[in-house]
């Protein structure tokens, strides 16, 4: 999970809720493994960081401050990535690149 983090530039408790809202899948594990902890598939990570940028990378990318990013990007009508309810730290990237 902590490298599927650092890809997404996101916190793992992030990428616990994105696979628990199924933007990321778990790696399959054999039937014999006795793991209680999950793997996040590297090929859900992959294609979600195509389709989706974290504030703190769009901020750097664009040299920006990431709250005042943010809140520009609202004003503009860019809505963020909700689940979980609150998590609005991610956008799509068509989203953004149109602003």
């Amino acid at each position: 999970m902590s490298e599927a983090a650092g890809k997404l530039g996101v916190d793992t408790a992030t990428i616990r809720n994105l696979m628990n809202a199924g933007y990321l899948t778990a790696a399959p594990k054999s039937q014999k493994s006795s793991e209680r902890w999950r793997v996040v598939d590297e090929a859900s990570v992959t294609m979600f960081g195509e389709h989706y940028i974290s504030a703190t990378d769009l901020a750097r990318e664009l040299r920006r401050d990431p709250a005042n990013l943010c809140r520009e990007l609202y004003k503009n009508g860019v809505e963020p990535l909700i689940f979980n309810g609150e998590n609005r730290i991610i956008f799509r990237r068509r989203d953004v690149k149109d602003r």
